[in-house]
């Protein structure tokens, strides 16, 4: 008969039992959960094997051949685990005796109170003895999910290696520790602080026990970080990570309940086995937590998502001999990406060469206080011996290689004459909100990296393809040292929900200047499959993922071979930079999509087109021959003269801004006797997005952020021509964003007016053709006559 206080462990386990996906009703009801004594009269093994004994429940565990059953013992203290641990074994033991193929194979203790957490330990029987349960080196910690249960029967062993957290399970626990950090008043600035340190002390000892006094429970909990620390010579990070009661006393009892209540959270998510998983679910913890730190952006802290560290290290070939260097580490995300790779490839057969990699090859720094602390942990639970990852800003540090040995140089250290660059691979994701601008990273980066090295950086739009604040004169003082290997823009959904950014994969190969003839790998990456987070707000039809294939492609592309890269219109392509422009951005490379037929007129003609079809009558044939022409091939173009359109007064004439709607037109004015008026010409907008054209039949004005393109005189003057004109104009606007704006250098640069051609004339047969099949066409040039 259980002790009346074992009775208060029962709706914590079945609630830790659901939320881990078992169905916790009764198997008399189609569940798979006993409660005490329920198994009588329904479970004629349990029946006969335990009599009047009843542990407080028993799961029942579908398998072939019959169910396996998971017995749960309870007691009150913690002192109390391992007799809870041998009573449930006892229970499994009489079992398996009664039925010899040894169906009781899982016993689980649990002691404590939910005001004093609770401690949980699970062994299985292999059918020789009982073995505790490890996940991914690790003791579990908290209960198992089915599908870790059908992993331990499958291979009949209790060790659990290479095993993926439940990502959505375990976000779930940390939104749950957001929550009761919260309720017990800790700041959100200071959570990642706590946790950090929580989870260094539970790395050091897993089953610390509860003490009732809030200080003397900090005291044991600061011990044990610094144990840890000093073993990894880290003691100086002491003051950074050791928890601190608050200074009212009235708020130390809620002190200790996060402090109780959290570590509870972190056992039952088996927080050590899945740190040091396959999966990066430290940093994807920590990602939870920026979402409720107000001063997160302030910080410009954005953590690069897991598929891109792992796409960074695979295009990077990333081998274990290179020495690797993340200046802004952040949670480690890019380093243990290196780690666990190298791990993969040489752990089991080659451990020597794996224990010097993780010992000697992975270097970091990280400035943020609280996001250094969980970069420590992150490397330290992963196996990184030496954990060379380093607090402070990176600017203040110099790397080289002095015999032998990689050594960081502080500001006014001496450097030795022999003295070389160290570093094979550099990965980073520089802060974006940080006063030093993020060239000024590459810049340090490099300096860093050994001569053919290589360097992958997480950029903005100002250092691939900014026109200001020194940013071209950046990239051409670049190339003159360096080559460009790679430019990938990235979604702009990449890092959601901490920040909204355009953001490029910019990879250069160090201290080899860039050649006219380099071969350069240019991509748009979407990810909607990969970034599980977001694949599931995105419609089935709208979901766009080409990572595989870029990440395959790249690779062959960066051991040497261009030969193997797909060029696909507006995805991927290899070309060579423009050395005048010196432009970084894919846009301005990759390739129009194929003609698929001029689309309907709009703007003016809205309400026309909005009653006509927008489909081409059938397929309009290919044309034999087509040429991409430039703007300046087939206008004069100026910019336009109206200054202030807010201050003009109401009248007939229609001025045209950088409005997308409407054919451009914003309103109608009164420019008086002084305005400049045109007619018959195609406006493009050159601000905002930019890059739209509208063709306007009638007289119009425009502002300064429009470019006015007048037709050449050798052109014809159908409007046929002019639509098609304008239609093979828009279809370069995709190169165009808020980030990277169609100025006129850019438009001159980038747009291809492609147009069929005879011979080495216009074809304007066929392009009065493609028109002609056009729906809303016909009607659209009644409109003009009537005109």
């Amino acid at each position: 008969m259980a002790d009346d206080s074992e009775f208060r462990a029962y709706p914590y386990i079945l609630k830790v039992l659901g939320d881990l996906g078992w169905d916790t009703r009764s198997p008399r009801r189609g569940g798979q959960v006993y409660t005490q004594g329920e198994f009588r009269r329904h479970d004629s093994l349990l029946t006969e094997a335990l009599g009047r004994k009843a542990p407080e429940n028993v799961v029942v565990i579908p398998w072939d051949g019959g169910p396996r059953y998971w017995i749960i013992e309870a007691k009150p203290t913690h002192r109390g685990l391992n007799k809870a641990l041998s009573e449930a074994q006892g229970y499994a033991d009489r079992v398996n005796i009664v039925d010899d193929r040894g169906t009781a194979r899982f016993a689980t203790g649990i002691a404590g109170t939910p005001d004093q957490s609770f401690y949980v330990r699970t062994t299985y029987w292999d059918g020789q003895a009982w073995q505790e349960v490890a996940i991914n080196n690790f003791k579990a910690t908290g209960f198992l999910t089915l599908e870790q249960c059908l992993n331990i029967l499958s291979q009949n062993s209790p060790r659990i290696l290479d095993y993926d957290v439940n990502l959505d399970l375990f976000l779930a626990k940390a939104n749950d520790i957001n929550k009761t950090l919260h309720a017990n008043a800790v700041a959100a600035r200071d959570r990642a602080k706590l946790v950090a340190g929580l989870l260094l002390a539970l790395a050091e000892d897993s089953t610390l026990r509860i003490n009732r006094s809030p200080r003397t429970l900090v005291g044991d909990v600061n011990s044990r970080i610094e144990s840890l620390l000093d073993r990894h010579r880290k003691v100086d990070f002491l003051p950074e990570v050791q928890l601190k009661l608050p200074a009212n006393n009235e708020n130390h009892r809620k002190y200790w309940s996060a402090i109780v209540e959290t570590m509870q959270h972190l056992r039952e998510m088996n927080i050590r086995s899945a740190i040091n998983s396959g999966t990066d679910a430290l940093g994807q913890f920590y990602e939870t937590f920026l979402k409720y730190a107000n001063d997160a952006s302030e910080m410009g802290i954005v953590l690069t998502p897991r598929h891109i560290t792992r796409f960074a290290v695979s295009v990077l070939h990333i081998q274990h001999e290179h020495a690797i260097y993340d200046p802004t580490c952040g949670t480690g995300g890019f380093l243990v990406a290196a780690l666990d790779t190298i791990r993969a490839s040489h752990h089991g057969t080659h451990p020597d060469v794996y224990d010097r990699f993780r010992n000697d090859f992975l270097h970091g720094i990280e400035q943020a206080d609280d996001v250094f602390g969980l970069a420590l942990v992150n490397m330290i639970f992963r196996g990184d011996g030496k954990s060379r990852i380093h607090n402070g800003n990176c600017f203040d540090s110099t790397f080289i290689r002095h015999n032998g040995r990689i050594v960081r140089l502080r500001k006014d250290d001496p450097r030795p004459e022999d003295a070389v660059r160290p570093f094979a691979r550099v990965l980073m994701n520089p802060p974006f909100a940080m006063p030093e601008p993020e060239h000024e990273f590459v810049n340090h980066a490099l300096e860093q990296t050994q001569a053919g090295g290589l360097l992958f950086a997480i950029l903005p739009n100002g250092p691939i393809t900014g026109q200001t604040e020194g940013y071209p004169q950046w990239r051409k003082e670049l190339v003159q040292r360096h080559t460009v290997r790679a430019a990938i823009k990235m979604q702009r959904s990449l890092f959601h929900p901490s920040a909204d950014k355009v953001t490029y994969a910019l990879i250069l190969e160090a201290w080899r200047p860039h050649r006219a003839d380099d071969a350069v790998f240019f991509a748009h990456l979407y990810d909607n499959l990969s970034a599980s987070r977001l694949s599931k707000w995105v419609n089935v039809s709208e979901r766009r993922d080409n990572l595989d294939r870029l990440t395959a492609e790249l690779r062959v592309f960066m051991a040497g071979s261009a030969e193997n890269v797909s060029e696909i219109p507006t995805e991927s392509g290899t070309g060579t930079l423009d050395l005048e422009t010196c432009d970084f951005a894919p846009e301005a490379y990759l390739t129009n999509p194929p003609d698929a037929g001029p689309t309907p007129p709009e703007g003016l003609f809205v309400a026309l087109t909005r009653r006509a079809f927008r489909s081409a009558r059938g397929p309009m044939p290919v044309p034999e021959r087509a040429q991409a022409h430039r703007l300046d091939d087939l206008f004069d173009i100026k910019r336009g003269e109206v200054t202030a359109v807010k201050y003009l007064p109401r009248g007939d004439i229609p001025i045209i801004t950088t409005t997308e709607q409407d054919n451009g037109i914003e309103g109608y004015y009164d420019l008086g006797n002084d305005g400049v008026i045109h007619r018959d010409a195609i406006t493009i907008t050159v601000n905002g997005s930019g890059g739209k054209a509208f063709w306007h039949p009638y007289s119009f004005a425009a502002v300064g952020d429009v470019l006015v393109c007048k037709w050449r005189a050798d052109l014809p003057a159908d409007s046929a021509f002019k639509l098609y004109v304008c239609d093979a104009i828009n279809r370069n606007a995709w190169r165009f964003s808020w980030s990277r704006k169609g100025t006129l250098g850019r438009l001159l640069a980038d747009v291809q007016v492609v147009l069929p051609m005879t011979g080495d004339q216009i074809d304007f047969s066929y392009i009065r053709r493609a028109m002609k099949r056009a729906q809303g066409y016909d009607a659209l040039v009644a409109l003009l006559d009537e005109e």
